[in-house]
């Protein structure tokens, strides 16, 4: 098989590179997280891999997703509650 390999990031320390269909799995299994930033070549920038086309497409867990939403809210409450 012919994988685009993409780069991945955690608050910018490089995790490494990934082949494109094994994201998936490593979401599911917890050892990336929707919130991490990839980039390919090509890309002007980093994005979070939950704008990943190829990961939404194949339905990565549901709580995985709620869980990092949950997490941003409540990052940005805390921000605005301290003004």
């Amino acid at each position: 098989m012919n994988d685009r390999w993409i780069h991945v990031a955690r608050e910018g320390e490089k995790l490494g590179k990934f082949g494109l269909s094994d994201i998936p799995a490593l979401v599911d299994a917890r050892l990336l997280k929707p919130s991490d930033d990839y980039w390919e070549p090509g890309m002007p920038e980093w994005h979070p891999l939950s704008e990943l086309p190829e990961l939404r497409a194949v339905g990565a867990r549901s709580e995985d997703w709620k869980g990092e939403a949950k997490d941003a809210i409540a990052g940005a409450t805390g921000l605005l509650a301290r003004g």
